[in-house]
């Protein structure tokens, strides 16, 4: 089992998991199993949803699973998935992620990672 499964997702940080939304960056449970294209079961993103903070709720609906917290998981990669939870967008360590999985464009539509978050100064 990866590191990544074992540890706590971080503590004391608001999760900005899908925030700014946009319906690209947003995969279904399904979609998410697909695209890890190995034995990985429903039950294990959604897991992975609650433990690692890939995804969210979108009001009491299904699980919408972040492309790249997603791909910051498999690459075990938790140092930018800790950086991207906390709202970090523009940083290399979590924009690499974005270009890594066809998003990159979504960071320059947003800017700053202050306006990428909705952070009010």
């Amino acid at each position: 089992m990866s590191r990544a499964l074992k540890q706590s997702p971080p503590q004391g940080l608001d999760n900005y998991c899908l925030r700014p939304y946009d319906e690209r960056e947003g995969m279904t449970v399904f979609d998410a199993t697909t695209e890890v294209g190995r034995r990985v079961s429903d039950r294990t993103i959604r897991n992975w949803c609650l433990k690692r903070g890939i995804g969210r709720r979108m009001m009491t609906g299904p699980w919408e699973i972040s492309r790249v917290a997603l791909q910051m998981v498999i690459d075990d990669d938790m140092p930018a998935l800790k950086a991207y939870l906390a709202g970090e967008r523009q940083c290399e360590l979590v924009a690499r992620y974005y270009r890594l999985v066809g998003l990159g464009h979504l960071l320059d539509e947003w800017g700053s990672s202050e306006q990428a978050v909705g952070v009010q100064s």
